[in-house]
């Protein structure tokens, strides 16, 4: 199940507003088409027929009905691209596209192929641990001795589990969902230092987890930069500081409710910028 977001400021957004005060219904047809557009993953297209379909359910004359659509293009929720399709404004900006998507998928089927692969190859010479190669039922060839076979030693509670070895298709999702997230410029470097935090980080937490976790500065007023110092901070090295620090900045995001073309203000942006959202799509899921 995929999920379309909406920001908790929507209704107060002056587009939204005006829509409301025009026509109820455009404000309930942009959000179905949000949703439309995320489950069918079609990159925020809508075709003329769903449009007529939806609007065709509303207990008023066609006149009516053709205005709800043309206030919808006017106010910029909608983008007229030909006589048969619109798109919704800034839809890829807030959503993953289709190829993004596939991408996240193929990743999560390549980390699924290589826990099968190891699990039914324990040992690197074929053997099964606790037996040593030759062996029969724990026993060394020629000796009466049995081979002890290893305890396991068991987790301890509250411990980090280290997850497999990280490859670079995840360090620069998240690397590139915090560049698209802060509004930095492709001039940022990934370092060696942001590379090992970003590394770190996913020995601990999936991907999926740490791209919301970037994003997460965003819903939080203090480190919009609505302090006293009036200063931003979202800094890779504090998103991602700690386990405490990744599952803080995550939740914040996971809870916020968004919606395309209406963000939370931040300094030196308008009130409704547009964030690229990396939103978890086929990946298992694994303060200042």
């Amino acid at each position: 199940m995929t999920y379309a977001r909406f920001d908790d400021r929507w209704d107060d957004h002056r587009k939204i507003k005006r829509a409301w005060r025009r026509h109820p219904a455009a404000v309930a047809l942009h959000a179905m088409a949000i949703t439309y557009c995320n489950r069918h993953n079609n990159n925020g297209k809508l075709d003329s027929e769903w449009v007529e379909e939806k609007l065709a359910l509303l207990p008023c004359k066609s006149a009516e009905r053709e205005r709800i659509l043309t206030m919808l293009v006017d106010l910029e929720l909608f983008e007229r691209i030909d006589a048969d399709t619109f798109q919704v404004h800034d839809f890829l900006d807030w959503n993953l596209s289709s190829e993004q998507r596939q991408a996240l998928a193929d990743q999560g089927r390549r980390g699924g192929h290589a826990k099968a692969k190891r699990s039914s190859h324990p040992d690197s010479n074929g053997s099964s641990p606790g037996h040593s190669p030759g062996s029969s039922e724990g026993h060394s060839e020629g000796s009466s001795t049995p081979t002890p076979t290893p305890t396991p030693t068991p987790k301890k509670d509250n411990t980090t589990v280290e997850r497999s070895s990280t490859g670079e298709g995840e360090i620069r999702l998240v690397f590139d969902a915090w560049i698209v997230s802060t509004e930095r410029t492709t001039a940022t470097l990934l370092d060696a230092k942001r590379r090992r935090i970003i590394v770190n980080a996913l020995k601990v937490f999936p991907v999926a987890d740490l791209v919301d976790a970037v994003d997460g500065w965003r819903f939080s007023s203090h480190h919009r930069g609505e302090n006293e110092q009036a200063t931003v901070y979202n800094d890779l090295a504090l998103l991602l500081r700690d386990a405490a620090h990744v599952e803080k900045f995550r939740d914040l995001t996971r809870g916020a409710v968004h919606l395309n073309g209406v963000g939370p203000a931040r300094k030196g942006s308008a009130a409704d910028a547009m964030w690229h959202d990396l939103n978890d799509q086929g990946v298992p899921h694994v303060s200042a």
